[in-house]
């Protein structure tokens, strides 16, 4: 408790791309992410009571914010921030975060300077947070391998 993992979060969701990168169509993914956000609600709202929670509303509840994600997932392009990178000549694309920090990398030509402008500037003013649950499934498991398992990390 305590420590999110938020930049950590942001560096994974940061590849995801915008509302006009990694989309087949933005508006209809939007009201399906939506969709998937209601769901989990619902969900943690049983999941989380602290009398009375109904165990068989709850597996209907977490089926139903699972059908949201997949539903969801039909309109997302995986990869393609990176695709566009490497497409236009770029190399090493990759993020870290540590304690102080979050940094993000990758090699372009000169002549790439304004696709990079605008890359960097649409990823971090136009985020969208797709595939969360799947990165925080990641983020979680990245943490408990690099740090929660050894006990010198914490």
């Amino acid at each position: 408790m305590g420590r999110t993992g938020l930049a950590h979060m942001f560096e994974h969701e940061a590849f995801k791309g915008t509302d006009t990168i990694g989309t087949k169509d933005y508006a209809k993914e939007k009201a399906a992410l939506e969709k998937v956000e209601a769901a989990y609600a619902a969900y943690l709202h049983e999941r989380d009571k602290p009398v009375g929670r109904d165990e068989q509303k709850l597996k209907e509840l977490e089926q139903a914010w699972q059908a949201a994600i997949k539903e969801a997932q039909q309109y997302v392009i995986p990869n393609q921030f990176s695709e566009i990178v490497e497409r236009n000549g770029g190399e090493d694309v990759n993020a870290s975060t540590s304690d102080d920090h979050t940094e993000y990398h990758y090699s372009f030509a000169l002549n790439r300077l304004e696709l990079w402008a605008y890359l960097e500037a649409s990823r971090f003013t136009h985020p969208v947070f797709r595939e969360f649950y799947k990165e925080r499934n990641v983020v979680t498991e990245e943490r408990r391998m690099r740090t929660d398992s050894i006990p010198s990390a914490a």
